[in-house]
C-alpha cells in the first residue's frame, strides 16, 4: 500500500483500512469484512478502488486470507494494483462497442442501398415508358420503397 497509494506506513497504520477505500466502494468492504469475520463466505479475491495520498484514485485487487490476530479474528490482506489491466479492459469494451457498431452500421446501409436502388430503378423505368399507366405504376413502386425508407430511417 505503501508503494500503491504513496502513504508512509505510519499514515497507513494510524487509520483503519477503510480510510483509505474509495468513498463509493467502502460500504462493499465493510459489509464483506463483518460477514467474513462471521464466518461466512464470500470470494477471497476481489477489486475495489484506493485514493492515493495524492487524491487520484487506483484499481486494486485484494486477496484475502482469514486468520486468528491476538486471539481474535482477522483477516491478512495481499492488494494488487490493476489499474493498468482496468484500463485495458475499459478500452477492450469500447473497441468491442465500437465493432457491434460498425455491424450494425453496415447492415443498415446494405437495407437502404437496396431500397434506394428500388426507387432509382422504378423511376429510371418511369421514365422510359409513355404509357401513363405504365410510369404511374413505376412510381408507385418508388414511392413504396421510399416508405420503407422513411420507416427505416424512423426506427434509427
Amino acid at each position: 500500500m505503501e508503494e500503491i497509494a504513496g502513504y508512509s506506513e505510519a499514515e497507513l497504520t494510524a487509520k483503519p483500512f477503510v480510510d483509505f477505500v474509495h468513498p463509493d466502494d467502502r460500504k462493499m468492504i465493510i459489509e464483506r469484512y463483518q460477514k467474513r469475520l462471521k464466518g461466512e463466505e464470500f470470494p477471497s479475491i476481489y477489486p475495489f478502488r484506493i485514493v492515493k495520498k495524492d487524491g487520484n484514485t487506483r484499481w486494486v485487487e485484494i486477496n484475502i486470507v482469514l486468520i486468528d490476530w491476538e486471539e481474535k479474528p482477522a483477516t491478512l490482506n495481499f492488494i494488487t494494483d490493476i489499474t493498468e489491466r482496468m484500463r485495458m479492459e475499459e478500452e477492450l469494451l469500447k473497441v468491442e462497442k465500437l465493432e457491434s457498431i460498425g455491424v450494425l452500421a453496415g447492415g443498415i446501409a446494405h437495407d437502404l442501398n437496396n431500397l434506394l436502388t428500388g426507387v432509382m430503378g422504378n423511376i429510371s423505368l418511369a421514365r422510359l415508358y409513355e404509357d401513363p399507366v405504365k410510369k404511374d405504376e413505376r412510381l408507385v413502386e418508388a414511392e413504396k420503397a421510399s416508405m420503407q425508407i422513411k420507416n427505416l430511417t424512423q426506427q434509427l
